[in-house]
């Protein structure tokens, strides 16, 4: 066995969690075999996690962007709602000098 075959056999041992002398009893051509088959299918687990990921992120970035136009519709809302007692007070104060009998003094207890 080559220095070659033997570190293809180190590897491919330790990817597939196997004995090293199991794999150094299989030909250098089945080796290589074996090798690329891992390799495709590591490959095809690398694209489909780096997808899930991707998806993962487009979703982070849509419940994001829906976030930040919640947080503007909360605003505005907040902003109505002062606008509101604002008025409320304003519409309260005149009542309060609508009620009073003119003798009575400004100040209510």
């Amino acid at each position: 066995m080559t220095e070659s075959t033997e570190s293809t056999a180190v590897i491919l041992a330790n990817v597939l969690k196997l004995s090293p002398d199991a794999i150094a009893n299989v030909s250098e051509q089945e080796q290589l075999s074996i090798a690329m088959d891992s390799l495709v299918v590591f490959t095809e687990q690398a694209k489909r996690a780096q997808e899930l990921a991707d998806k993962a992120q487009d979703q982070t970035d849509a419940a994001l962007l829906e976030l930040e136009e919640c947080r503007r519709q909360i605003r505005k809302l907040f902003d109505a709602c002062q606008k509101w007692e604002a008025i409320a007070n304003d519409l309260l104060a005149q009542l309060v000098m609508a009620t009073r009998s003119p003798g009575q003094s400004e100040r209510v207890h």
